[in-house]
């Protein structure tokens, strides 16, 4: 089974509108009916959990985090290692604007 991490902004949520990115709700509910393990992740405050629950896309999601800084290692303490290394999972797929993000993560699973 795959695990997938989102990032939030500018991959399924573009700030500048305050609106998902086309698409984006279907994708979470066709991934939720196939019962694929999924985490958003972002940088922000508290108010990003807000613009989720709006956005009525919580439900999808096996965690949310949202955290500030400039460095991406600040998710790294968060994600749940069962998720990133779970025996029923052989995967996990991160959806980012960034690179750096992914291969971040990417070394965390497999560094």
């Amino acid at each position: 089974m795959t695990n997938i991490v989102f990032d939030w902004k500018r991959t399924l949520y573009e700030p500048e509108e305050d609106e998902l990115i086309g698409g984006a709700l279907e994708l979470l509910e066709w991934l939720g009916s196939q019962e694929i393990p999924t985490v958003l992740i972002g940088k922000g405050d508290t108010d990003m959990y807000g613009k989720v629950d709006r956005l009525g896309v919580r439900q999808y999601f096996s965690q949310v985090i949202f955290r500030e800084g400039a460095k991406i290692q600040i998710y790294l303490p968060f994600l749940s290692t069962r998720l990133m290394l779970s025996k029923q999972s052989s995967s996990v797929t991160v959806y980012a604007q960034s690179l750096r993000l992914e291969m971040c993560l990417a070394l965390q699973r497999f560094g």
